[in-house]
């Protein structure tokens, strides 16, 4: 996903570093790749649904992402649809 400027500096500031095949690269945060996914859910492309759902669902089970802040962000995409599936 391309993103300008003022969106991927705060990408970047939270991203996390990790080694990946001896390399070490930058990886958004769990909150930031949360609503990567539910940026790309909000075109409702069907091809990709299922895929970009199972994302954020595993992502909200691995990581420590509050009910409201969930909520928030599923207002802001439009896809208070998976609030409702999601909110633990």
């Amino acid at each position: 996903m391309l993103v300008n400027d003022r969106v991927f500096e705060p990408l970047m500031v939270d991203s996390v570093t990790a080694e990946l095949s001896q390399c070490t690269v930058r990886i958004p945060s769990a909150h930031h790749m949360i609503a990567l996914k539910l940026h790309a859910l909000k075109q409702r492309h069907e091809h990709r649904e299922a895929k970009d759902s199972l994302d954020v669902a595993e992502l909200l089970r691995l990581n420590e992402i509050s009910n409201e802040e969930f909520q928030h962000m599923c207002k802001k995409y439009d896809r208070m649809d998976l609030y409702d599936k999601f909110k633990k």
